[in-house]
């Protein structure tokens, strides 16, 4: 009697989360998207800390494998502190920088600070792959709601994207990629996850791209402007 209750109530779930999935349009999905993004980063909730991670993969190519993590404490209307890790082709670099009002500094590798002009402030890159010159041959994608879901203690809205794409650069060779979105956004407005997984195939190899971005409010960030030298 006790399994014959446990299975009613797994499929009593399963029933609920079908009821709520459903296929949206992409104008749905990217207005979802842009209006949680435009609320954090305008500080709706209050100040934020960002993630965002980039992993480029190639079949039999490490040297030109690429990684990037950031951290980054927004406070808007005032300013953000970021750092910065990188590797590409297995070699690692790191950044520091912060920028208040109308001050900007970066931190050195030996660990001490100094005041930068805006020419010569670090750049902003966002998490994403190196830019390509391909163009699109055929594909076709697929959006979906899922509806409300528990994480811990969250409720989160899931969207999810699944694309398949062919392209062609412009020394003729075709790409086949395949990717898979999720989409989390909290219902309260404060928590934000989009993860995207990448497969390509092109000339006989294989690749990966993987690209995370994740912003949550955080009211105990603080900028403070460093001891400089």
């Amino acid at each position: 009697m006790k399994t014959l209750y446990v299975m009613a109530l797994v499929i009593a779930g399963a029933m609920s989360l079908a009821a709520q999935e459903k296929i949206i349009t992409e104008s749905e999905y990217r207005e979802a998207l842009s209006r949680a993004e435009k609320a954090l980063y305008g500080g709706t909730h209050g100040p934020v800390r960002q993630l965002m991670e980039t992993e480029v993969l190639t079949e039999g190519r490490p040297e030109t494998d690429y990684r990037l993590r950031s951290v980054t404490m927004i406070v808007p209307g005032q300013g953000n502190h970021r750092v910065e890790d990188r590797s590409f082709g297995g070699k690692p670099t790191k950044t520091e920088s912060l920028t208040i009002n109308d001050r900007s500094f970066i931190r050195g590798l030996d660990g001490v600070w100094k005041n930068v002009s805006s020419s010569s402030r670090p750049p902003t890159e966002a998490a994403k792959p190196p830019a390509s010159t391909s163009r699109p041959i055929e594909g076709e994608a697929t959006y979906k709601y899922l509806g409300i879901q528990k994480v811990g203690d969250r409720e989160i809205h899931v969207f999810t994207r699944w694309e398949r794409k062919k392209s062609i650069n412009d020394a003729g060779v075709t790409n086949d990629s395949e990717s898979v979105t999720k989409v989390s956004i909290g219902t309260d407005g404060t928590y934000f996850r989009n993860e995207m997984n990448t497969k390509n195939s092109f000339s006989g190899k294989t690749g990966s791209i993987k690209i995370v971005i994740e912003i949550q409010t955080d009211p105990s960030i603080k900028l403070v402007p460093p001891v400089v030298s």
